[in-house]
């Protein structure tokens, strides 16, 4: 249980990482210009959740001992997470999708290339954080099946990151973030700051998820009502907050029989 417990101080970070995700939507959404330090924070959010994932992906390799297996569970659940949160997501992009210059052929082909190259499409910004894992894992998994030690790959997705100038898709940005992740885990048995054991952790861990992945549709609804009056930093702490408590919602729903089916969105 220990070795679990270690690292909750993730859990919280990721919280507020989430809420500065939230932050840079709400920027996109009203041209807002930020001050340059906030911006600066805001732009960490996501590589942080890569840095997390791949730390606590190494984590799970070194307590099963079992590399390849524990890789494959982990890319086949974050590719269920990918296809079942398009599926939320479908009703919005459905309404976008389709325009009346072009066939639908010519839709269709814009809407599953946007899917498959930047594992995101109209409104769906959010998810391409698990594209980008998706991405960054399975180079990793192939480079290990070839032997490859995790500092030289660690190397190569520097050199990679650098030579895409760190742009926003899984192999010049999660590459490098996921193999960060995964070298400090396994040279940094405990890290340097620790909280005790607390069951909130856990908790927090799951509102940082369905905040990350729901807040889209508490954006676009705001941004539907209130349209062109918006005050940015009241809609990102009011969006913050309602994403939160329908998290809070889902948490306690989740573990009541008839909802069991929510377990697999998380």
């Amino acid at each position: 249980m220990q070795k679990l417990n270690k690292y909750r101080v993730l859990d919280s970070i990721n919280l507020i990482r989430a809420f500065f995700v939230l932050g840079s939507l709400i920027c996109t959404f009203t041209n807002t210009q930020y001050p340059w330090a906030l911006d600066l924070l805001l732009s960490t959010a996501v590589p942080f959740f890569f840095f997390c994932s791949g730390f606590l992906l190494q984590n799970k390799i070194i307590n099963k001992q079992t590399e390849f297996s524990t890789i494959q569970k982990y890319l086949k659940k974050t590719l269920k997470l990918f296809v079942l949160w398009h599926l939320v997501y479908m009703p919005v992009d459905l309404r976008y999708m389709f325009h009346a210059s072009n066939t639908l052929l010519e839709d269709l082909f814009i809407f599953f290339k946007m899917l498959i190259l930047n594992g995101e499409t109209y409104f769906t910004w959010p998810l391409w954080y698990l594209h980008g894992l998706l991405v960054s894992v399975i180079i990793i998994w192939l480079l290990r099946k070839l032997k490859t030690p995790l500092p030289l790959i660690w190397i190569l997705s520097f050199t990679i990151a650098i030579f895409g100038n760190f742009e926003r898709n899984g192999l010049y940005q999660g590459f490098v973030c996921v193999t960060t992740g995964m070298l400090i885990r396994q040279y940094l048995p405990q890290l340097p700051f620790n909280l005790k054991d607390n069951a909130i952790y856990p908790t927090l861990r799951l509102h940082s998820t369905l905040i990350y992945f729901l807040h889209m549709y508490f954006v676009l609804i705001m941004f539907a009502i209130y349209k062109d009056n918006q005050h940015p930093y009241l809609s990102w702490v009011i969006v913050f907050l309602i994403t939160w408590l329908i998290s809070y919602i889902i948490d306690i729903l989740r573990k009541k029989n008839s909802f069991h089916w929510i377990k697999h969105l998380i």
